[in-house]
């Protein structure tokens, strides 16, 4: 049964405002008895009671209110304190954001709300797992995710400069269920080029976690059962077009290999859903050790090209045979590269798809996909790594998949300790770009 939680603070005359910030003022502008119709006249800051901040609040060029689509004001969201480990909860849950509950929401009306002794801070481990998780927001029960009246602003600037939004002065997180995912929903007032405005939060409270589970499981176990027969018809129909039960005609050697494409793409969708829906708590460890980089995209190309094969696309394996090798495992990087070569194959009518990678000054292995398809559209591009998002496939395609390919790469890289990015997207084409922690040392046997 569904049922929401208010997360706002009620808006009074007595609502606590930030230090400097205007005062609330709430007056009778017209009343039923003298005009016909009552209208309350409103003033307030933008930052008033709990609120939403955007990125213009403390960064200058930073992107107001209105530059976000709808969506980015709410989604998927869990409850944590500042004292738990957060890192396997994104991709467990998949999340949009994060909710903090640190106990300080109950001195909202006190004197003490922005300067009281003993306010909790957000803690730097805390900060560099939301830095790096990909979700749209963060919100918390503290007037100031930084220290009220400091000039550090580290917290706001950290995040706000990844584009997260912010919301402060959130209520009755308490009321909240623990690590439980629930629906969030935080829209401000469409005023153009607002820095943040008041906002009235909820929280949507829906299928139990146990229900959440209980699909997982049945999804892991029908993609599990569907792996060994449609390998099978892989192997059957490569052995049918390459003549290994008898010489075939033309076109029945092009139906044994198209039978063969169709079973290489329910194969990948069957991985994918086992990988996204498996629990966390039995999934397989990444095995890291140093990796050629280059073998293991030429493995990952020779799987791909199939895909494509009635199109009129090269596919180019740029990677420098000097690469040094990057610490991965090779079997999960194999899945990271042949999903993205998957989904550049899917929308790309014709063209090239050429993979490369170079050594940072870090240390990292930046490894690219670039394809010559139509693009992403600009406002689906937020929604890619979405699962069961099909943000650049028009609705009617029949060649459009789950939606789970780049989900369950990026998790996948992050398994890793690294990253995936969309680094442009347009008219020419698509870049994607995987960071992988490098293993220190060059691959010999490519060098002689």
């Amino acid at each position: 049964m569904t049922r929401f939680i208010d997360l706002s603070h009620p808006i009074t005359r007595r609502t606590p405002c930030y230090p400097g910030d205007p005062e609330i003022a709430l007056d009778q502008a017209r009343n039923i008895r003298e005009h016909g119709c009552d209208v309350l006249e409103i003033s307030m800051g933008s930052h008033t009671g709990s609120h939403i901040d955007a990125p213009s609040h403390m960064i200058e060029g930073g992107k107001t209110l209105g530059d976000f689509d709808l969506s980015s004001f709410c989604g998927k969201a869990v409850k944590v304190r500042p004292d738990e480990d957060i890192e396997g909860l994104f991709d467990a849950f998949d999340l949009d954001g994060i909710i903090l509950e640190t106990g300080w929401g109950a001195h909202f009306s006190r004197p003490d709300l922005y300067f009281g002794p003993g306010r909790p801070a957000i803690p730097d481990h805390f900060l560099k797992a939301v830095r790096r998780s990909g979700i749209k927001f963060f919100g918390c029960d503290l007037p100031s995710v930084d220290p009220s009246g400091s000039r550090d602003k580290t917290v706001h600037r950290t995040l706000l400069s990844r584009d997260i939004l912010i919301y402060e002065s959130l209520a009755s997180l308490d009321k909240l269920p623990d690590k439980t995912p629930f629906f969030f929903h935080g829209f401000p007032l469409n005023i153009p080029g607002a820095d943040g405005c008041p906002v009235r939060a909820a929280a949507r409270i829906g299928e139990s976690g146990r229900a959440l589970a209980a699909k997982s499981r049945f999804l892991a176990e029908i993609s599990h059962d569907l792996r060994v027969p449609l390998n099978g018809m892989v192997a059957i129909a490569d052995s049918l077009a390459g003549g290994g039960a008898g010489e075939l005609s033309e076109d029945q050697a092009g139906l044994a290999a198209m039978m063969g494409d169709c079973a290489r793409r329910l194969a990948l969708m069957a991985d994918n859903i086992l990988e996204y829906s498996i629990d966390k708590r039995r999934a397989v460890r990444p095995s890291l050790k140093p990796v050629n980089v280059r073998k293991v995209a030429e493995w990952a190309m020779t799987f791909s090209k199939p895909l494509a094969r009635k199109k009129p696309i090269v596919f180019i394996n740029d990677i420098p045979e000097n690469l040094p090798m990057a610490r991965a495992d090779e079997n999960k990087l194999g899945r990271i590269l042949q999903n993205l070569m998957a989904n550049a194959a899917k929308f790309t009518q014709k063209g090239r798809i050429t993979v490369d990678a170079r050594a940072m000054r870090d240390g990292e292995i930046r490894v690219s996909v670039a394809d010559t398809g139509p693009g992403i559209p600009k406002d689906r591009q937020a929604l890619i790594f979405k699962p069961f998002e099909r943000a650049g496939a028009p609705k009617d395609s029949r060649d459009s998949g789950v939606g789970l390919g780049l989900a369950v790469a990026r998790k996948l890289a992050r398994e890793h300790g690294g990253e995936i990015r969309l680094e442009r997207s347009g008219p020419e084409g698509s870049l994607f770009s995987l960071i992988l922690p490098g293993a220190g040392e060059p691959d010999q046997k490519n060098r002689n």
